[in-house]
């Protein structure tokens, strides 16, 4: 990292990425390898610094050479979204869904979910998926919370709201503390 200038807008993403050489002779049988870990790692890059087209045109790469693996789904699945075409927001629910299969303890997967089939005005799927969130994650009230919400505006849900009836039922009462995380 000696020549990388971290005071400039580069990030140290970007810096690493570009040390990262598929084509020098020292990458040898490991080119492919240095190409995905480039592409991911330019593409969280561009996802940091709000660039989601850029983003995607990585990650895409960086997927397409490592289809399935869960981190790569997820940053896909977030460029896609914070892109904002509808058209791939389908493709999104995919990949988010595909996490969240993988791993129901992966909270950003089932939100992201969330979101998409929001806004894919598919309401009461995503109140669905907010109640997968564990019962032991602290974010468990804030995203039953959610699919309230999206119940009081959109069709109600008899599945949605017993689950999230149980979680009323078991909280205890009184004030909630204010450090509260957010979904």
């Amino acid at each position: 990292f000696s020549d990388c200038n971290f005071s400039t807008r580069e990030p140290a993403a970007d810096w690493v990425g570009g040390q990262l050489d598929p084509s020098s002779p020292e990458a040898g049988e490991f080119a492919a390898v240095l190409d995905n870990a480039r592409s991911y790692l330019l593409g969280v890059s561009a996802l940091a610094a709000g660039d989601a087209d850029r983003a995607v045109r990585f990650l895409t790469d960086a997927y397409a050479s490592g289809p399935g693996e869960p981190a790569c789904a997820l940053a896909l699945a977030v460029a896609l979204a914070a892109a904002g075409d509808r058209t791939r927001f389908e493709e999104a629910a995919d990949l988010f869904e595909q996490v969240a299969v993988t791993d129901p303890t992966w909270v950003a997967a089932l939100a992201g979910l969330a979101w998409v089939l929001a806004q894919l005005d598919r309401p009461v799927d995503a109140a669905r998926v907010y109640t997968a969130v564990p019962s032991s994650h602290p974010l468990r009230a804030e995203a039953l919370t959610a699919a309230c919400r999206l119940m009081e505006a959109g069709p109600y849900d008899d599945e949605t709201a017993r689950v999230a009836g149980e979680r009323v039922r078991t909280s205890g009462s009184g004030p909630r503390a204010g450090d509260d995380a957010e979904l």
